[in-house]
């Protein structure tokens, strides 16, 4: 069975806690990856086409905190 590869991207480890958590009951059919922002956009969109996912889950305010 193909797995989808969501990624979530957050500044708090605790909301990667939450959602992993959340996620566990479709961990048959999701490979998740959690993320924390990078510095920049340039390193942000480098690592989201590196992990190269089928859908992106993020913070509406990244960097807010």
């Amino acid at each position: 069975m193909m797995k989808y590869k969501v990624l979530f991207i957050d500044e708090e480890k605790r909301q990667h806690d939450e959602f992993a958590d959340f996620m566990d009951n479709y961990q048959e059919k999701v490979e998740l990856t959690c993320c924390f922002p990078q510095p920049t956009l340039d390193a942000t969109i480098a690592m989201i086409e590196e992990l190269h996912p089928d859908a992106i889950v993020s913070d509406f305010k990244l960097n807010d905190i």
